[in-house]
């Protein structure tokens, strides 16, 4: 968990949210996605994207939103590649135990 991503278009997977963005704007929009580390099995992950942080995770996830916003005019700019790296650069991903879950 920790990292972010630029990514321009995609399908919905699923995501009724996107897929009416999709609907109204067609597929080319930049995204910017966070992550927020897998529960270690696959039945469980639609709960654990949906569920709240845990608490030992707001931290990191309130140092990344706040470097999405403070590297923001990059994005404006659609210098994609120097954003992600900037944002990285001011909130790196947290050292995280791929075992451990939410």
């Amino acid at each position: 968990p920790g990292w972010m991503r630029v990514k321009r278009g995609g399908g919905h997977s699923g995501n009724n949210g996107i897929r009416s963005m999709i609907a109204h704007l067609g597929g080319d929009f930049r995204r910017i996605r966070l992550g927020v580390g897998h529960p270690g099995d696959k039945s469980r992950v639609m709960p654990y994207v949906l569920a709240d942080f845990a608490k030992a995770d707001l931290d990191w996830r309130d140092r990344l939103i706040e470097a999405c916003s403070r590297a923001l005019p990059l994005a404006l700019n659609e210098a994609d590649e120097r954003y992600q790296t900037e944002v990285m650069r001011l909130a790196p991903a947290p050292k995280h135990d791929p075992k451990q879950a939410k």
